[in-house]
């Protein structure tokens, strides 16, 4: 619609020009909020960008550290397992050598025991092997006392150079898991569920 300015009155070319003004300044105030909201979706999708490369980088690292782990603790086992071997065969052969001499050799391998029985009333086995396993639970939650986790072989090298039986070590921890004392780590380590 065409407006002849000619035949409007001072008051209407005031009220026009101030609808005009609005009208400009309505369309900036859209045009800086349009503006505005593609920077902040901009920003935002640069930020979430951000944060999916440092997760990712971060994802990588826990995942080369728990590699390496797995790769330690594999590591030692085998370590343990060619030292328990090389211990068999060296047992096996002086017992072959001299019947008698393993016998004394198992004896004083054997650490002193403490005077008095252990917490449920059974002690490490004797030389011969015979002794039982009650003790045994009280000697792994000893060990893992204070420690953040242990292997399954370490533990296992720590009850046998104590005297224990380990035919029966499997069924101890179990039993230990079971009551809820001991938590698997994975990787087979373990650790106190709590604080006893």
């Amino acid at each position: 619609m065409l407006i002849n300015l000619d035949e409007l009155s001072a008051n209407d070319l005031l009220e026009l020009a101030r609808k005009k003004q609005q009208q400009e300044e309505a369309q900036a105030r859209m045009a800086a909020r349009a503006s505005r909201l593609a920077q902040l979706r901009k920003r935002r999708e640069q930020l979430s960008a951000d944060q999916e490369r440092a997760i990712a980088i971060l994802d990588k690292e826990l995942q080369a550290l728990q590699q390496r782990r797995l790769q330690l603790v594999a590591s030692h086992q085998r370590a343990l397992a060619a030292l328990d071997k090389e211990m068999a065969e060296v047992s096996a052969a002086a017992s072959d050598a001299d019947p008698g001499a393993e016998r004394t050799e198992a004896k004083a391998a054997t650490p002193p025991v403490a005077s008095g029985p252990t917490p449920n009333g059974a002690g490490p086995v004797t030389a011969a092997g015979t002794g039982s396993a009650p003790g045994m639970d009280m000697a792994i939650l000893k060990l893992l006392r204070g420690r953040m986790d242990m292997s399954d072989s370490l533990l296992r090298e720590r009850l046998r150079d104590q005297g224990y039986d380990m035919l029966k070590f499997s069924k101890t921890l179990d039993a230990l898991l079971r009551e809820g004392k001991v938590v698997s780590k994975g990787s087979g380590n373990y650790a106190l569920k709590k604080r006893l």
